[in-house]
């Protein structure tokens, strides 16, 4: 989500209430010549580093089948949704916070900020059924009939089309709006109920009084929905979920839970807790800037950009994370990289186990060969 079209509108409009224009401008100017490079790295780094590594793991996922676990179908999803981050939204928050100016017309800014909503839900949600993964594969041992691929594969299904629909109205929310600062036209893709809050209104008008503090309040909700359907609600469905894991962790033996799925419950858990960490601090500030109305002054666009780019990170994370604390996706990183699409034998070893499965066939053929060799020396 794009707020510092909001709030510099908002700055616009305040500066005008305070006959302070002229400081504000000044504070503004500063802005953007001390952050544009920051920026610039930041968001180059994201798309660089964001596009390999998720190409990565959806190029393990096509290629490699023995990766093809109920988590890795999760993780791919994972990487679906982060590509479209990348693609749709990541190089025009940068174009947008660098030039300070929308230049890519009406129709763009609407799929730009429906897709960054979309993804943003997506995102969440995934990592919430990640974790349900995770607490049916340690506490229902041998229970198979709810935790497998076709029941993942609907449940990701549905969500990925409950969040595309109840998205749409983002598409009719955000809209091109072109105001001044400092005698230079400023065109900027921004909330539309920003729109009539920036725009001078009789005070003896009742009706437009209505429709200002009809604004104010939608902008609020607007902001409060997000908040709690993208981060807070999901956060504490994650907590519970773990919670009850921890609980059932100490109540079975630890010989019951194999060391690899240990291994990948441990891998999942840092994948949520970089996610949490990384967009928290935006979504907390939209939340006080937007809804609890926060006055931070000047410096609160400065922390809104720097928040912005941690969340924005976040999307090349997740297979740097995959990568560290999973040998099966090292080695298939390896193989993809060496152009090694053989996904019968992806790490040319004859034993190799992958995600949660094993050769059966290589394995059976070496026995026999074994047994072959044993029976001539016998003879």
């Amino acid at each position: 989500m794009d707020s510092m079209n909001n709030s510099m509108l908002e700055l616009n409009n305040n500066s005008s209430e305070s006959n302070d224009y002229s400081t504000e401008v000044d504070i503004h100017l500063t802005f953007e010549s001390k952050m544009a490079i920051l920026v610039g790295i930041t968001f180059s780094a994201t798309i660089v580093i964001g596009l390999v590594g998720n190409s990565l793991v959806l190029l393990t996922y096509l290629f490699q089948k023995q990766m093809r676990s109920t988590t890795n179908i999760i993780i791919l999803n994972l990487a679906i949704a982060e590509l479209l981050f990348i693609f749709l939204c990541v190089p025009f928050t940068g174009f947008n916070y660098v030039l300070s100016k929308w230049y890519f017309g009406d129709i763009i800014c609407k799929i730009y900020q429906y897709t960054a909503n979309v993804t943003a839900y997506v995102l969440i949600l995934l990592l919430v059924l990640m974790s349900l993964d995770r607490y049916l594969a340690i506490c229902s041992i041998g229970n198979t009939t709810i935790r497998n691929k076709r029941n993942v594969n609907i449940a990701i299904i549905i969500l990925w089309i409950v969040v595309l629909v109840l998205n749409l109205p983002h598409l009719f929310m955000w809209e091109e709006y072109s105001y001044s600062i400092s005698n230079e036209n400023r065109t900027v893709c921004i909330l539309k109920y920003n729109i009539i809050i920036s725009k001078s209104l009789d005070p003896a008008n009742e009706s437009e009084l209505v429709e200002l503090e009809t604004a104010k309040y939608k902008i609020q909700a607007y902001y409060s929905i997000f908040f709690m359907a993208a981060y807070v609600l999901p956060c504490v469905s994650i907590c519970i979920i773990y919670g009850l894991l921890m609980k059932k962790l100490k109540e079975i033996k630890g010989k019951q839970v194999s060391k690899s799925k240990r291994k990948v419950t441990l891998m999942v858990v840092v994948v949520v807790s970089s996610f949490v960490l990384c967009w928290g601090p935006l979504q907390i500030m939209l939340f006080l800037q937007h809804v609890v109305k926060v006055d931070f002054e000047e410096i609160h666009i400065t922390i809104l950009i720097i928040t912005n780019c941690i969340a924005y990170l976040n999307t090349c994370v997740n297979p740097i994370i995959y990568g560290f604390a999973n040998q099966d996706f090292r080695r298939a990183y390896a193989a993809i990289l060496r152009c090694d699409y053989d996904s019968r034998n992806p790490f040319n070893t004859n034993y190799t186990v992958v995600g949660t499965q094993v050769n059966k066939h290589d394995i059976k053929t070496e026995m026999k060969n074994l047994r072959s060799k044993s029976n001539q020396v016998h003879l």
